[in-house]
């Protein structure tokens, strides 16, 4: 092998390769192998130059930022070429943006109600200052929605609440009364509040109506009945008791509200298709069985107008981002965080499919979303 060491100690120290004139001395295997080992060596080396070069660092450096990856471990690599992967890396954040970056402006723009960016509005920012955009956008939005949802639940509360003083007050006992307008009161100085949260929102909806069914009615006198010629009208004894859990409602044509127990009276407004609600009680009838639930502030939906089972939608969503076919696309949680980014053209088994803050998103499993809007979906 004295001929492979000779010519790795040559190319490694930049000596041109021997001729076979300068080899006289050697013999004919020797020779073969060092020329051999010489070409070798030198590819090796040059290899190596290159993978450590500036001009290789600074396209890595603006690859990794554009691909919105962390910093990778420089410690095998030249200092040419890592100084030049860090300048690119900065550089290429400073001009197209890091997700961070992108999250604060998608905050900013759902904060002011700015129309959601898309597709070229983007211009040259980078794959993660648009993933975190999106993310941001998605997260402010989804607290405002939420937040005026809660409001408009409230308020329906508080004026089914002042309607039934204002209509039925002299039915209940004094006490009662009080105690539920003292609740009223509460729950409108709570919606004047700016700063108010969902949870404290809710929870005024929660407690109007756990006072209201507690509202009692005098005793009065047992009047005595005598027989008549007309028939008594059956009317049935309901229990409304609190309950928990989430009612959807698959009818393709909504379903009515209805503002008493009995499900009698509609209140003007019709639960989407495909929506879900909280419930907050239930009704039962003499036998035990389920007619109404309460979905908050009194207002009523029919039990058989609705399922406790979420329906699922079986069948496989395959990405397509029609803006950028080439582009991956977010997979959120169900409280629309993002958890990953799912390649273009992958294809996923879904579960169900959910509406959230009006959109619509595939269900992939274990509390994973993806819109509906950025796919193709066919059925099982």
């Amino acid at each position: 092998m004295a001929g492979f060491d000779a010519a790795g100690a040559d190319a490694a120290s930049g000596a041109p390769e021997k001729t076979d004139t300068e080899l006289a001395d050697k013999t004919q295997a020797y020779r073969d192998v060092y020329h051999d080992a010489f070409k070798l060596a030198a590819k090796l080396i040059e290899a190596d130059k290159t993978k450590n070069s500036a001009d290789a660092g600074a396209a890595a450096g603006a690859q990794d930022a554009q691909d919105g990856k962390a910093m990778t471990d420089l410690t095998d690599n030249g200092p040419d070429y890592q100084t030049a992967y860090k300048q690119a890396y900065y550089a290429y954040q400073k001009t197209n943006g890091t997700y961070e970056q992108g999250y604060a402006a998608g905050q900013a723009d759902a904060a002011k109600g700015s129309q959601e960016q898309t597709g070229d509005t983007f211009g040259s920012k980078s794959n993660a200052y648009r993933t975190g955009y999106h993310a941001g956008f998605a997260d402010t939005r989804g607290n405002i929605l939420d937040t005026n949802d809660a409001r408009i639940r409230l308020q329906t509360a508080i004026r089914n609440g002042q309607a039934l003083i204002a209509n039925h007050a002299s039915e209940y006992t004094p006490a009662n009364i009080r105690i539920f307008q003292q609740a009223l009161d509460a729950a409108t100085g709570l919606l004047n509040k700016d700063n108010a949260t969902i949870e404290q929102l809710a929870q005024a909806v929660t407690d109007l109506s756990t006072v209201a069914a507690t509202l009692t009615k005098p005793t009065q006198p047992v009047t005595p009945t005598y027989p008549s010629t007309t028939p008594a009208q059956t009317v049935e004894m309901l229990t409304e008791s609190p309950a928990s859990g989430i009612a959807y409602v698959t009818a393709q044509a909504g379903i009515p509200l209805y503002s008493d127990k009995e499900t009698i009276n509609q209140i003007g407004r019709t639960l989407a298709a495909n929506s879900s609600w909280k419930i907050f009680g239930q009704v039962t009838n003499s036998a035990g069985t389920i007619v109404a639930y309460n979905l908050g502030g009194k207002q009523y939906v029919k039990a058989s107008d609705v399922t406790l089972t979420n329906p699922v939608t079986k069948g496989t969503f395959t990405v397509h981002y029609s803006d950028h076919p080439t582009w991956g696309i977010a997979v959120y949680n169900g409280a629309l965080k993002v958890q990953k980014i799912i390649p273009a053209g992958s294809r996923w088994v879904t579960y169900g499919k959910k509406t959230i803050n009006g959109q619509d998103y595939y269900n992939l499993g274990g509390d994973q979303f993806a819109r509906a809007d950025y796919g193709s979906w066919i059925a099982d």
